[in-house]
């Protein structure tokens, strides 16, 4: 009896298992190609991007990858700027820490594929062109090593619509700060995730 048991706890994990990795891999591949080439991969240790781990790669191979992705353009030393589907641009900056940008993604458009972080943090800064007072959040991923940035400006709330203002991998493994606060997102966002192409998913 027991061992009956056993197989029936087996085929109930198994089956969920797959469930969620067939939700997941649907979530992937109804992504638009711009902001999958923004999100972290699995053929590298985390942080991953596109095969780069930030702390372990020479200045030669990051300059031998870059060069092989689409339409791509070396702009400044260090910061190079492509287009995955040649109708978007993603600038990427490689400062001690690797990050992305794009002003067509939205914050919504990544939370749609990595879910809900793990912790988040706020910090209050001034805009170094605009000198406005401004405040940072920043989304912590611990299994992928990746922090997302987005900057509200004034009376600006939280929206899954709003821009992403940059996805950051660290060379450095981060562990959660003493200042972070638990994912509020469920209290801020009107809609989580946005309208992504033609799929619409919300989240309770």
């Amino acid at each position: 009896m027991v061992f009956v048991w056993r197989m029936i706890l087996r085929v109930m994990l198994l089956t969920l298992i797959a469930t969620t990795a067939v939700y997941f891999l649907g979530r992937r591949q109804s992504t638009p190609v711009y902001v999958q080439a923004i999100l972290p991969d699995s053929s590298c240790p985390a942080p991953c991007w596109n095969g780069i781990r930030p702390a372990f790669i020479r200045e030669q191979e990051i300059t031998s990858v870059m060069n092989q992705l689409p339409d791509v353009q070396q702009v400044a030393d260090w910061q190079w700027t492509f287009s995955p589907d040649a109708k978007h641009r993603l600038d990427v900056y490689f400062y001690g820490v690797l990050a992305l940008t794009s002003d067509a993604i939205r914050l919504g458009d990544v939370l749609a594929v990595l879910g809900a972080p793990d912790y988040q943090t706020l910090q209050h800064v001034l805009d170094s062109q605009t000198f406005e007072p401004a405040t940072l959040v920043r989304l912590f991923y611990d299994r992928e090593q990746v922090i997302l940035i987005v900057a509200l400006y004034a009376d600006e709330r939280l929206s899954a619509e709003m821009p992403l203002g940059a996805v950051n991998y660290r060379k450095e493994y981060f562990a959660r700060p003493f200042y972070s606060y638990d994912w509020l997102g469920h209290i801020w966002l009107d809609r989580f995730p946005p309208v992504l192409e033609s799929m619409q998913v919300e989240f309770s």
